[in-house]
């Protein structure tokens, strides 16, 4: 069993997450979609699913051949209860695929603000040890 991580382009890696994982005593499988790697059609050995960002948007196929299949992989994983994490272009991605919507924002936002884990991170085996508020970068166009 292993959490894939589906990065989309060079340089937006798992970063901190990756060590968070091993930390936590789960094996890392990256799907780097970039480099023509294809994505898995089902969840067979996969326990849990992590989707990084990049440029696209979640809204549209244009430049994104991958969408498609992203969010499908995505729905089976929240039909089947595994635990997903999007960040950035994949928190957009979860988004569209629980049934919202991803849509042009009103330009480009960048700036620091915090995001804050609930009760529930601290049993979590990749969050337990992340402080309650983390002050993290904010760079999108593009809003959910």
């Amino acid at each position: 069993m292993a959490v894939l991580v589906v990065e989309h382009v060079p340089g937006e890696g798992p970063y901190a997450i990756g060590p968070a994982l091993d930390a936590a005593g789960l094996r890392t499988r990256l799907c780097r979609v970039w480099a023509g790697d294809a994505l898995p059609e089902s969840l067979v050995g996969i326990e849990a699913l992590v989707v990084m960002g990049g440029p696209m948007a979640a809204h549209s196929d244009d430049g994104f051949p991958t969408r498609g299949a992203e969010l499908a992989l995505l729905r089976t994983a929240l039909a089947a209860d595994v635990p997903v994490l999007g960040v950035c272009l994949g928190a957009q991605l979860l988004a569209v695929a629980a049934g919202g919507s991803a849509v042009e924002g009103s330009g480009l936002q960048v700036g620091w603000g915090d995001v804050r884990t609930g009760p529930p991170a601290a049993t979590d085996p990749l969050l337990a040890g992340a402080p309650e508020r983390l002050g993290v970068l904010h760079w999108h166009g593009d809003t959910m």
